[in-house]
């Protein structure tokens, strides 16, 4: 009976152990499964938000372009207001007569040839121009001062100034300016 008992005993314990390894198996198995299908959820939302980062990083980028589009086509505006044709230089020149006023200064204005801007998208030509003033550096002050707040594009590129030893920095001095008046073609 002893045998019977340990045999049975051996039995029920090889049975108990065999549905024990199995129930150990079976869940390896399942958080097998759990831990890829996590993985792959995990992997699918750190996905989802780097192409979230990458579109509000887009988004913001075009909001930026617009921007700046309409900053250069507000630019391009003032500039195409900025250039006159050549035929009008007559409207820089009373520009000139208006701020040598302003300022109380004389002057004599001289303008050479249009001359094409190489490279350029939008045909722009340069006008040389030479201006000779009469006035003090107070009145040279100010009338560069409009000169450069003035719409139109221009440049200065020399500018001279002889004043007598007598009377120094305060007294009439004889200015030559030149520069360049940019226009369209």
């Amino acid at each position: 009976m002893v045998l019977f008992q340990r045999s049975h005993l051996i039995r029920v314990l090889a049975s108990s152990i065999l549905k024990v390894l199995s129930a150990v198996g079976v869940a390896g198995v399942i958080v097998w499964f759990s831990s890829a299908r996590i993985n792959a959820i995990t992997a699918s939302i750190i996905q989802q938000r780097k192409i979230a980062a990458i579109s509000s990083h887009r988004a913001e980028a075009t909001a930026k372009l617009r921007t700046d589009f309409k900053t250069v086509e507000n630019t391009s505006s003032a500039l195409q207001g900025a250039l006159i044709s050549p035929e009008d230089s007559l409207l820089y020149l009373a520009y000139l007569e208006s701020i040598a006023a302003q300022s109380t200064m004389t002057q004599k204005v001289r303008f050479g040839s249009p001359v094409p801007v190489p490279g350029m998208k939008m045909p722009i030509s340069t006008l040389d121009y030479t201006i000779e003033l009469s006035g003090t550096h107070q009145t040279l002050q100010k009338y560069l001062s409009l000169l450069e707040t003035g719409r139109y594009y221009s440049s200065v590129n020399s500018l001279s100034l002889n004043s007598s030893t007598d009377s120094g920095w305060d007294g009439v001095s004889n200015i030559v300016l030149s520069g360049k008046l940019y226009v369209s073609e």
